[in-house]
């Protein structure tokens, strides 16, 4: 009845493959500029009504890939490589057949900040016959590309795909992937209105549906979180990086932390990474050589300071979530906690 575009089908089929940059990323900056271009260019409504299994992704999970935009974010997620030039490159301007477009003006400078936009359109991506008569239905449906954004981002800045095993080996920190989280802590820090989930009035953040990924971003770079709250510089010898270290605003990275805290998968990584971290910072404290002449109690308290203050932001954030913006349960933060401590 409807014939599909090819980034539909292709998109699709792309979800779960590892890529080179030389072939994915120029077919995600084009999708990126068409949709920004037309929210709905590439929208055709092939299998409307039919649910999900009837979509472009042959899992048929993630929303109906009607949006391929959605897809390729998706793909990123599970491409490092990939997704970390796609954020950290220059982008490349392309004509509408995809054809480089010779010293073409884009008008931004990076695509986290297209997707950053608050009046970025995310398209609802299912087939739900009775999408637009359930609210919660199309609520979900319009997060499909938020959480592949977050996906994506979440690849590019660890090194590994979004869904990799939680127990395999960190990868290293390049100036790449500190620089972007860096950049992702400013955004959201002086922004964190983009993130907000008010469960009572409805009223939030078109990207709240990615916190659960910035929370383990966070947690892959809480070295760099615990350095900036306690205002050490890059090389502390206290607080070591995993690599290059990403520089982050204390003001900023308190707000990005409040405001990410609220999300019970967020809040339990985040939470884990920083006991881990601080007890691995106190095991050197008291077992390592050292020249210093401050009394070890007075080091412990200067090893545990930054830590406690997470800490102390994360119940805020838990307390908020409820009891404020009633966002999420306390058996939701429970189980979340429970799960991430395994």
């Amino acid at each position: 009845m409807t014939k599909p575009h090819g980034y539909q089908v292709l998109g699709g089929l792309m979800r779960y493959g590892n890529y080179d940059p030389s072939f994915i990323n120029p077919i995600a900056e084009h999708l990126t500029q068409l949709h920004k271009e037309d929210p709905d260019k590439l929208l055709t409504h092939v299998g409307h009504g039919q649910g999900d299994g009837y979509g472009f992704p042959p899992s048929g999970k993630r929303g109906s890939g009607e949006d391929p935009l959605n897809s390729v974010l998706e793909a990123l997620g599970h491409t490092p490589e990939a997704s970390e030039k796609f954020f950290t490159d220059p982008p490349t301007a392309y004509n509408e057949d995809g054809t480089v477009k010779q010293d073409g003006k884009l008008g931004f400078k990076s695509y986290l900040d297209v997707f950053t936009d608050k009046d970025f359109l995310w398209n609802a991506d299912s087939n739900d016959a009775h999408l637009y008569g359930n609210e919660d239905a199309l609520r979900a449906a319009r997060n499909v590309g938020p959480e592949a954004l977050g996906h994506a981002l979440e690849s590019a800045t660890t090194g590994r795909p979004y869904d990799s095993d939680d127990m395999g080996d960190a990868v290293r920190h390049t100036p790449e992937r500190a620089g972007l989280v860096h950049d992702i802590v400013d955004k959201f820090g002086s922004d964190p209105e983009l993130l907000k989930h008010n469960g009572d009035s409805g009223e939030s953040g078109p990207l709240y549906a990615m916190k659960d990924s910035l929370g383990d971003i966070t947690s892959e770079y809480m070295d760099d979180f615990q350095q900036a709250m306690y205002e050490e510089n890059a090389g502390s010898d206290m607080f070591p990086t995993f690599g290059s270290a990403a520089g982050l605003d204390p003001g900023h990275a308190q707000k990005f932390l409040s405001e990410v805290g609220q999300d019970p998968h967020a809040y339990a990584a985040i939470t884990a990474a920083q006991q881990a971290y601080t007890a691995d910072v106190v095991n050197g404290v008291v077992n390592d050589p050292t020249t210093s002449t401050t009394s070890m109690d007075g080091r412990v308290r200067d090893a545990v300071a930054p830590g406690a203050a997470i800490a102390g932001i994360m119940s805020d954030s838990r307390a908020d979530a409820i009891y404020q913006y009633h966002a999420a349960s306390d058996a939701d933060f429970n189980e979340a906690a429970a799960d991430k401590a395994k």
